[in-house]
């Protein structure tokens, strides 16, 4: 099946790469995913007709195959091996109809308001959403430590009433890293023009071996030019 997605994660998961976006046709969140253990794509997967690789805000056409939902993850699809094709980037202004639909105007993130689910929650209820678009107050970003001492980028914000303090898995952001000493960093020292009007795409996990999904902020996105606020 061919469907065209706007592109709103391109992030990594740990060591793998993952794409997640909003189908055009249907306004409904995909996550494409291959045959392997974790559902990692290939730099092959990933690769677009024109060489380069899937952006933010890209409109892609892709060929899926099986709709193949998990209980922490209802939007995965298998992806055909067929190479992936760039239709526009960014998106054209008219597509931003389709994301204020999508928009998240709730403040409880997938069942609570931490940074974690436990997976046994879901062996109860599979999950209904493990992707969205938020709108963050006030955020605010930390470089740190993990148990592991990899270093981590975090940050700090508010969906209405709740504040959450989530990891960051942005590919961009997460290669910005080495250079980042620990400590604490305005949106301005990390590249982002106006806080006041970034979006974050947030992600469930994988359950890891702790037996809980983590919260992940898959994406900061800065709107393209033009557009307008999709929370108004």
């Amino acid at each position: 099946m061919q469907a065209q997605f706007i592109c709103l994660a391109h992030s990594k998961k740990y060591s793998n790469r993952c794409v997640a976006g909003v189908r055009l046709d249907t306004g409904e969140w995909i996550r494409p995913i291959s045959k392997e253990k974790h559902g990692e794509l290939t730099q092959a997967q990933l690769k677009l007709s024109d060489g380069g690789e899937p952006q933010n805000f890209d409109v892609i056409s892709a060929c899926l195959g099986q709709h193949c939902p998990v209980k922490n993850q209802p939007e995965n699809w298998r992806v055909q091996n067929s190479p992936w094709k760039l239709v526009s980037r960014p998106a054209p202004l008219e597509r931003a109809a389709v994301l204020k639909k999508t928009l998240f105007r709730e403040s409880v993130l997938f069942g609570n308001t931490t940074d974690r689910v436990a997976y046994c929650v879901f062996e109860k209820a599979p999950a209904k959403e493990s992707l969205v678009l938020a709108k963050p107050s006030h955020p605010r970003w930390t470089v740190k430590r993990t148990l592991t001492w990899k270093k981590q980028l975090r940050v700090t914000f508010g969906l209405g009433p709740v504040n959450y303090d989530l990891a960051v898995t942005d590919i961009p952001y997460d290669d910005m890293l080495k250079d980042l000493e620990l400590g604490e960093y305005s949106s301005e020292q990390l590249g982002i023009r106006n806080e006041n009007a970034i979006y974050f795409t947030i992600s469930l996990g994988e359950p890891l071996d702790n037996g809980f999904c983590f919260k992940l902020v898959a994406a900061v996105l800065q709107l393209p030019n033009g557009w307008p606020s999709l929370d108004e």
